[in-house]
C-alpha cells in the first residue's frame, strides 16, 4: 500500500491540481484506513479490498463518533485511491463507487422571516442622507 502513495500525491497534485493541504489530508486519510484494516487483521491487498470492507470502515467511523463531513471528506479520499489505482492498472474498478456520502446539513445562507426583514427596515432613518 505504501509503494502507491507517493504516486497518489502526485495524481492528486499534477493530474489533479488539488492543493497540496488537501493532497496531504487525503493520504493521511489513505494510511489511518490502511492501519485501521491492520489493526481489524483484514487484507491490506488493494487487489482484495470489495465495497463491504469499506462499507464496514466507513460504519466504524460512525460509531467512532466522526460526523457526517469527516466521514465525507474521507469516502472522497478514499475514491480518489481507488481511482488511481484503477487510472494506474492495479485494479479494474472502483470499490467505492456505489457507496452514498452522507449528507450535508451546512446551511449555506442566512434567511430572514418578514418580521426580520421589517424590523431591519425599521431601524433605517429616512431623515438622514446616510438613511436614504
Amino acid at each position: 500500500m505504501l509503494t502507491y502513495l507517493d504516486g497518489f500525491e502526485r495524481y492528486l497534485l499534477i493530474l489533479k491540481a488539488l492543493n497540496i493541504k488537501t493532497v496531504k489530508s487525503y493520504t493521511l486519510f489513505i494510511s489511518e484506513f490502511f492501519n485501521w484494516l491492520i489493526i481489524k487483521e483484514k487484507t491490506t491487498d488493494v487487489t482484495q479490498l470489495s465495497r463491504k470492507d469499506i462499507e464496514i470502515y466507513i460504519e466504524d467511523l460512525f460509531y467512532r463518533g466522526n460526523k457526517d463531513s469527516s466521514r465525507v471528506t474521507k469516502i472522497i479520499a478514499l475514491s480518489n485511491f481507488f481511482r488511481y489505482l484503477v487510472y494506474e492498472g492495479v485494479i479494474i474498478s472502483d470499490p467505492t463507487k456505489d457507496i452514498p456520502r452522507p449528507r450535508s446539513r451546512t446551511k449555506l445562507m442566512l434567511t430572514f422571516n418578514r418580521a426580520e426583514v421589517l424590523r431591519f427596515f425599521r431601524q433605517v432613518d429616512i431623515k438622514t442622507e446616510k438613511g436614504l
